[in-house]
Formats: C-alpha cells, structure tokens, sequence
C-alpha cells in the first residue's frame, strides 16, 4: 500500500518494489500544475509515457500494467511544473521488473 504524507511534496512513491503486473505509483502536489510521468530503462532510452495532464493539489495514485515490459530495472521520472509560479520540479524513483 502506498502511503504519502502531507509534507512529502516532492516525494514520488512506487510500491510494490519489485513489481510483477502492476506498479502503483503516487506523489504529492502542493498546488495546480502540468504533470508529465515517463518510464526509462537503465540506459536512458524512453520506454513510455505513462501520464501527461494537468492537476489540481493533493495527492495522487495511479498504476502501471507492466506485464508487457522486459524483466529488469526500470526509472519512473515525474516532471511538475507550477501553474502558479512555473517552477519546475523532477523526481524519480527506480524499480524492478520481475516476469
């Protein structure tokens, strides 16, 4: 289960870790924003686009089928952009595949 606390913006949360069908992943946001979520290998080539959309604050779950990817180490990159301020911000986090 994925658990994101309040004061954890900049967080990005996979579970399970290793995934074997699903990933769960979450974050946080602390105001409106573009968000875009991209799937990388480990070497650097982009593997999908997982989520791309605008959001309002709070926090946000959402999964991954990952049954048609390659057993192996995989990097989930969340890019947020502020609509208030256009700061941007990235995060990632790494997990692993097991078919």
């Amino acid at each position: 289960m994925i658990n994101i606390k309040q004061e954890e913006f900049g967080s990005l949360v996979v579970y399970p870790n290793p995934a074997v069908d699903n990933l769960s992943f979450g974050f946080q946001l602390p105001e409106a924003g573009k968000v875009q979520v991209c799937l990388y290998n480990t070497k650097g080539q982009r593997v999908a686009d997982v989520y791309s959309g605008n959001y309002e604050s709070g926090k946000f779950v959402k999964q991954i089928d990952v049954t048609t990817y390659a057993a192996g180490v995989y990097l989930l990159s969340l890019s947020f952009v502020s609509d208030k301020e256009g700061n941007h911000h990235s995060f990632s986090q790494k997990f692993q595949v097991l078919n």
